[in-house]
């Protein structure tokens, strides 16, 4: 993003090993924050953009007002439920599209737009893969692998089977 549309990138993660990776693998300033309570002041970006959060946080509307408080606008990047109800998958609760609009409006954003995506899951999550990679951790338990694996596929098969697909939702700040 950085490079392509010249602005200043700065991203939020609440675990210390995230926001070092996502740092060193992204080249941008990390903040180690909750999406729910961030530490900047009100208005100062230009756009919040969430992305794989809403399914992962329990408080989705929380999480969008805080972007709306951030930004006048507001875009999502989420897998989302083809169904009538949230897709329960890896830990995560992905929201219908209609969910996903609700809970913006809840957050005081506007829906502007909002587009179905057409693109596969990561390679890394298909069965096949080898285990995740834990960057520098250095005592990692098989437990763990199995877990992130399993977490991974479990999404992954929600996404093969059209239980999900991704979603893009532009929103801004209601007046």
């Amino acid at each position: 993003m950085a490079r392509r549309y010249l602005c200043e990138v700065v991203a939020t993660e609440p675990s210390e090993g995230a926001a070092r990776g996502a740092a060193k693998l992204f080249d941008v300033p990390v903040v180690r924050a909750s999406a729910e309570a961030t530490p900047f002041r009100d208005d100062c970006f230009d756009v919040a953009l969430l992305l794989g959060v809403v399914s992962v946080v329990p408080a989705s509307v929380t999480v969008l007002a805080e972007a709306g408080r951030l930004a006048p606008t507001v875009a999502v990047l989420e897998y989302v439920s083809v169904g009538t109800a949230a897709v329960r998958a890896g830990g995560s609760v992905f929201p219908t599209r209609c969910q996903l609009a609700s809970a913006s409006r809840a957050a005081g954003l506007e829906v502007v737009a909002a587009v179905d995506q057409s693109v596969p899951a990561p390679p890394s999550w298909t069965s096949d893969s080898p285990a995740p990679n834990v960057g520098s951790r250095t005592s990692v338990s098989v437990k763990e692998l199995e877990q992130a694996t399993d977490s991974e596929q479990e999404v992954a098969d929600a996404i093969a089977r059209g239980r999900l697909i991704p979603h893009t939702m532009l929103a801004r700040r209601q007046r």
